[in-house]
């Protein structure tokens, strides 16, 4: 993921772009525009709002509403140090489980 700006609508927006060697064979952008669709179908709070999905070159990529805050990525290792000494951070911990649920399940009852 990476932030961007859209000089256009003069707004942030945070856009996934996929790797060219996981785009490898038949279908490939395919699931791409799949995600992106049974995404964009979805109103709920813990679902952000796709603005567009596109091609340039051999990248594929879907743009999203840009949501301020640390990234899965950062919050992890924190989460993860916190289990190993002390007491757990279970709620965060918990949220993070049920936001992440919530997602999967409402684009899995979507794409059915």
């Amino acid at each position: 993921m990476y932030r961007a700006w859209d000089p256009e609508l003069r707004r942030d927006v945070a856009i996934k772009v996929t790797r060219p060697e996981l785009m490898t064979g038949t279908g490939s952008r395919g699931r791409v525009l799949c995600e992106a669709q049974s995404a964009a179908r979805l109103r709920h709070p813990a679902v952000v709002p796709i603005h567009e999905v596109g091609q340039d070159g051999e990248h594929t990529f879907i743009v999203y509403e840009y949501v301020p805050g640390p990234t899965l990525a950062a919050l992890l290792p924190a989460l993860h140090a916190e289990i190993r000494s002390g007491p757990p951070m279970w709620p965060q911990l918990l949220q993070i489980g049920q936001t992440t649920s919530v997602k999967v399940g409402a684009v899995a009852a979507r794409a059915a």
